[in-house]
């Protein structure tokens, strides 16, 4: 049996895209979508 093998591409990064903040930003709205949830649970 082969191997499974997906093709990979260079995606790049476009200048002026601080990927750091992205993480921060989705990390942000992950937390609220939590706790949107807790909330209607009571």
């Amino acid at each position: 049996m082969r191997p499974y093998r997906l093709p990979t591409y260079r995606m790049g990064l476009r200048p002026g895209i601080d990927l750091d903040r992205a993480l921060q930003l989705d990390a942000a709205l992950e937390d609220q979508e939590i706790v949107r949830k807790l909330e209607l649970r009571k």
